[in-house]
């Protein structure tokens, strides 16, 4: 009797192995198409941040678009494995990360070298303009706190050099009112 089930228990195996090679496969596909999905969104947020630094910061922006094109080709291809769809997940990743801290310490060292224009202004204007040179000195020490933190943002880094150039700017406008105001005295008395 146990013979006799035996051609139907090995066609009942071979059936179910069957039936679960194709539903691996199909988990498998099903999971390959959800992290294509993952690539491309990761693609759109990589090329939307290579956009808004490619005119400032070429070179992070050009090392962060071959990233961006390399993920593409994985992205495009229909052969793609796995491994291949995570690997270029991972580079397009930490292209965007080093392009990221590269940015960053470049707007530092924008705001390093914008401090050190506002307070050689500082100096040139403390004597004859004390309240100009205050307001800008208030500016140059908070900017001087964003750069001294490690743990700045890009924003806050953009947002210092905002506040410092305004001060700046209001500072030198100030003591520009205040010139030509001498000098409207200066022509008054002369005549």
């Amino acid at each position: 009797p146990r013979s006799a089930l035996f051609p139907y228990t090995t066609l009942f195996r071979s059936r179910s192995i069957a039936a679960l090679a194709s539903a691996k496969t199909t988990a498998e596909q099903t999971v390959l198409t959800e992290t294509k999905t993952a690539l491309n969104d990761d693609i759109t947020d990589a090329e939307a941040y290579y956009n808004s630094i490619k005119d400032d910061h070429a070179d992070a922006a050009a090392t962060l678009l071959d990233a961006i094109n390399a993920a593409k080709t994985v992205k495009d291809n229909a052969d793609a494995t796995q491994e291949q769809v995570d690997a270029a997940i991972a580079a397009l990743a930490s292209a965007k990360t080093t392009a990221e801290q590269t940015v960053l310490t470049e707007t530092k060292n924008e705001l390093n070298d914008d401090i050190t224009e506002a307070e050689a202004y500082y100096n040139s204007i403390k004597d004859s303009n004390p309240a100009a040179a205050a307001t800008l000195l208030d500016a140059i020490n908070a900017a001087k706190t964003v750069k001294d933190n490690g743990d700045a943002t890009q924003e806050q880094v953009e947002a210092a050099i905002a506040a410092l150039t305004g001060a700046k700017t209001t500072a030198e406008q100030t003591v520009l009112t205040e010139t030509k105001d001498e000098l409207n005295d200066d022509i008054t008395e002369a005549e």
